[in-house]
Order: C-alpha cells, then sequence, then structure tokens
C-alpha cells in the first residue's frame, strides 16, 4: 500500500466519517524508499519541506504504511468505541475543523434566531426580510499531548518477547489524550488569547437548575427521580430546544442511576429508566466517571449548542533521539469544547445540581 492508497483508504473505510479521524495535518508515514511523507491539509507532502513550518518534524520518523493502517484502526476504533461524551460529540458529526495549527484562538458568529423561511412562488421575501445579527462564541485551541520512550535495548527486549513497543504506546498514549478531552467536555478552564475554554458544568452559556433529590440515596424513588426530570423538561422546553434537529444525552454521576430499574409502584410494568426514554428529547441517560458530583447534564447534539473545534484530531508522531538509541512516541490533538447558546440566549445544555 503506497501513500497515496493509504489516504484513499482512511477515506474510503469511513475512518474520516463524523471527523474520526481526519487527515488534516502531520501524522508521518514512511515509504518503501524510506522517504518521510505527512499530510499537510490533505496533500501528501515531504517532511522535510514542512521543517520551517512546523520544527518538530525535523528529527521525525514515519510509520511504515502498514504500521499506519494499523495505527488508524486503533486510534478510530477507540473513539468509536467509547460510550464518553466526548465520542458522542465526535459520532453525532460535531466536529468543527479548522485544520490548522496556527489558529491559536476560534470565533464563530452566534446563531441569530431567525424567523420560518418564506414559501410562495416567486421566491421574494423583501417582506420579512431580517437583519443578521453578529456576536461572537470563543475558545482557545490549546495541544493536548501525552510523550512517551524507550531505550533501543528494552525495544529490542520486547520485541524478543513478541512485544509492539509502537503498537502498545500509541494504544496507551491515545488513552490518556482521550481521558483529557472526555474531562475537558465537563469542565474546562484553559485561557489563552483573551478566550477560556469551558465545558458542559461550567459554561456561561449552559441553563442552571436546581435537583431537589440525591438521586443515588437508597431513600430516593423513581417518582422522586421522575419529578427532578419534569423540571428539567420543563427548563427544556422553556428554551425552545427542538428535538427533531437532534436529541440529547443525560450526563449522571456513577451512582446515579440506581434506581433506573426501579418501578413506581408494586405491580408496575415500566421502569424509570423506560418512562424516561419516552420522552421526546432523550436518546440515552449514562453514568460517566468525569460527571461532577450532585450534577445531571442534558445536552443536545445540535450545532448550535455543542462543537467540538478541532485544530488537529488525534494522532500519533514517532521520532528517534538525535542519537537513534531512543524512539519517542508523540500522541497529541489540538482539539476544544465550544459550547454555545443562539443569539436570544436560548440553551441546549442544561446542567441542574443537587446541592
Amino acid at each position: 500500500m503506497n501513500n497515496t492508497q493509504l489516504f484513499d483508504y482512511i477515506r474510503n473505510n469511513g475512518l474520516t466519517k463524523h471527523g474520526t479521524y481526519d487527515t488534516g495535518i502531520f501524522r508521518p508515514i514512511k515509504n518503501k524508499s524510506g522517504v518521510v511523507y505527512v499530510s499537510n491539509k490533505g496533500k501528501m507532502t515531504k517532511a522535510s519541506t514542512l521543517v520551517d513550518q512546523f520544527p518538530f518534524l525535523r528529527n521525525v520518523t514515519g510509520l511504515p504504511e502498514d504500521s499506519a493502517e494499523m495505527v488508524v484502526k486503533k486510534v478510530t476504533g477507540y473513539v468509536k468505541q467509547r460510550t464518553s461524551a466526548y465520542a458522542d460529540i465526535v459520532n453525532a458529526g460535531l466536529i468543527l475543523p479548522v485544520n490548522d495549527a496556527g489558529v491559536m484562538v476560534y470565533s464563530q458568529p452566534k446563531h441569530s434566531g431567525m424567523s420560518d423561511a418564506v414559501k410562495n412562488m416567486t421566491g421574494m421575501s423583501n417582506l420579512t426580510n431580517e437583519e443578521f445579527k453578529f456576536d461572537v462564541d470563543q475558545t482557545p485551541l490549546p495541544v493536548i499531548v501525552k510523550d512517551i520512550k524507550s531505550s533501543w535495548r528494552l525495544i529490542a527486549a520486547m520485541k524478543r518477547g513478541g512485544f509492539d513497543f509502537v503498537s502498545s504506546g500509541v494504544q496507551e498514549a491515545t488513552e490518556s489524550v482521550l481521558r483529557r478531552l472526555e474531562s475537558d467536555v465537563f469542565i474546562d478552564e484553559f485561557a489563552f488569547g483573551g478566550a477560556t475554554a469551558y465545558g458542559y458544568t461550567n459554561s456561561g452559556n449552559r441553563q442552571t437548575g436546581s435537583l431537589t433529590y440525591d438521586w443515588s440515596a437508597a431513600a430516593t424513588t423513581a417518582a422522586n427521580i421522575w419529578a427532578d426530570i419534569l423540571l428539567i423538561d420543563a427548563s427544556i422546553r422553556t428554551n425552545l430546544v427542538n428535538p427533531e434537529a437532534g436529541k440529547a444525552f443525560g450526563y449522571v454521576p456513577m451512582g446515579y442511576m440506581t434506581h433506573f430499574n426501579d418501578v413506581f409502584s408494586s405491580g408496575d410494568r415500566q421502569t424509570l429508566g423506560e418512562k424516561i426514554k419516552t420522552l421526546s428529547w432523550v436518546n440515552e441517560f449514562k453514568e460517566v466517571s468525569y460527571q461532577k458530583a450532585g450534577n445531571v447534564v442534558v445536552a443536545f447534539m445540535q450545532p448550535m449548542y455543542v462543537n467540538m473545534v478541532r485544530g488537529a484530531g488525534i494522532q500519533p508522531i514517532i521520532y528517534n533521539s538525535p542519537d537513534g538509541l531512543e524512539t519517542h512516541i508523540k500522541v497529541m490533538a489540538i482539539e476544544s469544547p465550544l459550547i454555545t447558546d443562539d443569539y436570544n440566549g436560548k440553551k441546549g445544555v442544561f446542567d441542574f445540581v443537587k446541592s
């Protein structure tokens, strides 16, 4: 498989679906002649020609083509198989692809909440012309990176035992980067250039509210939790969220779904969890390890409210030390959550807390 075939493989096998594994920049690959190429905005370019712009490519060691194919599958599979809030955003296609490492702060205009389009036989709608209202949401784009290394002797010893340092190292470093991305979805406070990144539980663009009950308490009943769910439902209706444009995921701390299999009274066949799923806006409720204690977040998977801004997707870069005695693996991503409301202040992320 040559370089062109590899990137055709990535695209044609759905590995760029929903932005899960984009081919925007970097990802060094070494061809059979030993020349290292990287993807620079979708085009295969010799790494040596980009050193002035990206100095870390000076000593980069490209993955052999067959190893690159393995890494593509591994990184992509990790994201698709996870049930985290980060994976939900990615798999919903809510990726804003910047694909430019030089962008350090991302800005986008708010949606202006215009009225419905006009339907007629002339195509003229001057009488209902509306001014586009402009306001801006911003987020910095930091680099999230995990570096690991090993000496040539240890790598040789691992090979004798059938252990592949590169594939295992990429897997562990990818896991580390994903954990950070998942944490950032819920609470992020990274600031740069006058902009600050925020997550579901601390963004000023979320709708807050209070829970009446501790969902994990033994004394709490299905009816108690349903009463709290109805409070969230009322807030969603007040904000005029349209679930037809994308349903919501609910995220609760570990232990908060203990009563989801409870029934409301003896003889009932419908459990609390089943009743919750009858609500038109519910996709799924999940227990997630990075959710703050006492918080219940409902996030609508709609671009008006939730996005992941991507300067560069998760990618491995392998290089050797100058003396060739160490192999380094760097897995990095340039991504940041962007939680927004519309121009009129209507929200699509709801954060209810039991104080």
